[in-house]
């Protein structure tokens, strides 16, 4: 089974992360001040108590006291038998600590949602782009990577081709039916092309497809998800910079990069970047071998 091209493109992406940090943000907004009332009403409950505090628990409430340690000391004091009036005193102390606690948690929350519903467009697209060139380090090393909600674990699969002419090379595909449009060549189409037959009539569709001519392709695949089935062939779009575009793969792979990690950071869709890194690493064909997997084809 084969994906089929996004819907949605990294400016959509962008707006629906601007709206949901704003959303975010209005919510910690006011479960901040919640927390804030609730942080108030508890201390002018425990201030008149101050000096049974001390009594009981040997300190001296006051805004220099670090709760949340407090509060981690505090919680094991429950397993002590102790009269009415100390476990009162506990339960609020406690009470208070863990306010503090969630406090200090939401407001770090809250930070991080006023710089994400405060990031401009460019910025995002720049994290967007380091994210992905992480990810595809991992796999150009052979690791795979799951992703979170469900989607799934990817990885690069090497599989091994019997025979020559079974398998499409895409990218190449891609790159001659755009340049046989461009000259207003007719492209070869099945229906078309069965009605010609049946009809006896010649049919000059041309056939745009280039096969590959190698020992094996690379496959990209989820597996684990629960989205798709057992096992899905993931195509991304074909991509590659303006800025690399007078360069063969061979000049990107030896000459523009001068070593792995420029690879890793080259902004070309994923399937280029594995052809660039096997030009550049040949021998490390074996990082996607995967036997339990590979099937001749």
């Amino acid at each position: 089974m084969q994906a089929p091209a996004a819907d949605i493109n990294i400016r959509d992406n962008y707006l629906s992360f601007h709206h949901k940090s704003i959303y975010e943000y209005n919510i910690l907004e006011k479960k901040l001040k919640r927390l804030n009332d609730a942080k108030e009403e508890v201390w002018k409950t425990l201030l008149p108590r101050k000096e049974d505090i001390l009594e009981q628990f040997k300190f001296t409430i006051s805004d220099n006291v670090d709760y949340i340690k407090l509060g981690e000391k505090l919680s094991k004091e429950f397993r002590i038998k102790d009269d009415s009036n100390r476990r009162e005193l506990l339960i609020l102390l406690v009470k208070y600590c863990s306010i503090i606690t969630n406090i200090n948690n939401t407001q770090k929350e809250f930070e991080l949602a006023d710089k994400k519903r405060n990031l401009n467009f460019s910025d995002y697209r720049y994290f967007v782009f380091k994210y992905y060139s992480k990810v595809h380090k991992f796999l150009l090393e052979g690791k795979a990577y799951r992703y979170n909600g469900g989607i799934g674990t990817l990885y690069i699969d090497r599989i091994q081709i019997k025979s020559e002419g079974k398998k499409i090379d895409f990218h190449k595909t891609k790159l001659r039916k755009e340049e046989l449009l461009k000259q207003g060549v007719k492209l070869y189409n099945k229906q078309d092309a069965a009605k010609a037959e049946l009809l006896g009539i010649p049919y000059d569709g041309v056939d745009y497809r280039v096969w590959l001519r190698a020992p094996a392709y690379y496959s990209l695949k989820f597996v684990h998800s629960k989205y798709f089935g057992r096992s899905y062939d993931f195509t991304p779009i074909s991509y590659i910079h303006q800025k690399y575009r007078d360069y063969t793969q061979d000049q990107l792979a030896l000459e523009v990069c001068e070593n792995n990690e420029d690879i890793y950071d080259l902004q070309v869709d994923l399937r280029t970047k594995i052809t660039i890194y096997l030009k550049r690493n040949p021998e490390r064909y074996i990082n996607f071998q995967r036997d339990i997997n590979d099937k001749d084809e």
